[in-house]
């Protein structure tokens, strides 16, 4: 499911804005990221559960998070038409999103359907009630977070340099 959604995301990017401006090789990092990514999220999850008393085994709260995670991918894959790569992060105003029209709003409604959808998945794995597993996740959404945060920033101060070096060649 994870490599279908990153296809489909691959096909509507190229569809959306055509050959010359559109490279595979952003898309075969995340392609490669997002499945060991998936694993290792699931796994995170399923190590707190444990920590709060869950009763989930791995490979059935892998499948029900996967399954109830299908929205979330097709809310991702309908917002690339709305937000051009060449904008940037921070070059949209809430003018550009409201803009955009309903598509925008479908696919962040699928985004936040998919969320509760885990909620409920993750509590039903686990036997918590719905308040507790959406504390869970949250924590582990923030924890996750900060980690990524500060080894992005660790790569960035890294690699910054030679990037530059290798792009200016």
């Amino acid at each position: 499911i994870l490599v279908l959604s990153q296809i489909a995301g691959s096909i509507v990017e190229l569809l959306v804005y055509g050959l010359p401006r559109y490279n595979p090789m952003y898309d075969i990092p995340l392609l490669l990221a997002s499945i060991p990514g998936m694993f290792l999220l699931v796994g995170f999850i399923y190590y707190l559960g444990k920590r709060f008393k869950g009763v989930a085994q791995y490979r059935n709260l892998f499948s029900t998070i996967l399954y109830s995670s299908i929205p979330g991918f097709i809310g991702n894959i309908i917002l690339i038409p709305a937000f051009p790569p060449e904008r940037g992060i921070v070059g949209f105003s809430m003018m550009d999103i409201l803009g955009a029209g309903p598509v925008v709003i479908i696919g962040f409604l699928l985004i936040v359907w998919s969320f509760i959808l885990n909620i409920f998945a993750y509590s039903e794995s686990n036997k918590f009630s719905k308040g507790k597993a959406f504390g869970i996740l949250i924590l582990a959404g923030i924890i996750l977070s900060i980690i990524f945060i500060f080894v992005f920033l660790i790569l960035l101060e890294t690699f910054s340099q030679p990037i530059i070096d290798w792009l200016s060649i």
